[in-house]
């Protein structure tokens, strides 16, 4: 897969921003790249799903087309940015485990 060899090979690639502000997990979610793409995207850059773009703001406010995608972003997400409890934590885990992440 290219994205997993970019990754190999650039690590840090998944930390840029593109002339809209997007990081390439923005993009990946703006352009509805498929689940294996984000987890990847999340593996080598986590945080950046508090980042905020020019154009499309934040992650919390895009329209995903699949809820399996929009799941694991949006869990990641609380992970980063919420105070959750030990029950929400549980939850997201099983979340994760269902689509084997």
């Amino acid at each position: 897969e290219v994205v997993s060899l970019l990754m190999d090979e650039h690590p840090t690639a998944a930390n840029e921003k593109d002339n809209y502000g997007r990081m390439p997990l923005q993009s990946a979610c703006f352009n509805n790249a498929p689940l294996e793409v984000l987890k990847l995207l999340l593996e080598e850059h986590p945080s950046a799903v508090k980042a905020n773009d020019s154009f499309m703001g934040s992650l919390q406010d895009y329209d995903f087309e699949d809820d399996e995608t929009a799941n694991l972003v949006l869990n990641v997400h609380r992970l980063y940015c919420d105070k959750i409890d030990k029950k929400t934590a549980e939850e997201i885990m099983n979340d994760f485990i269902d689509i084997g992440w």
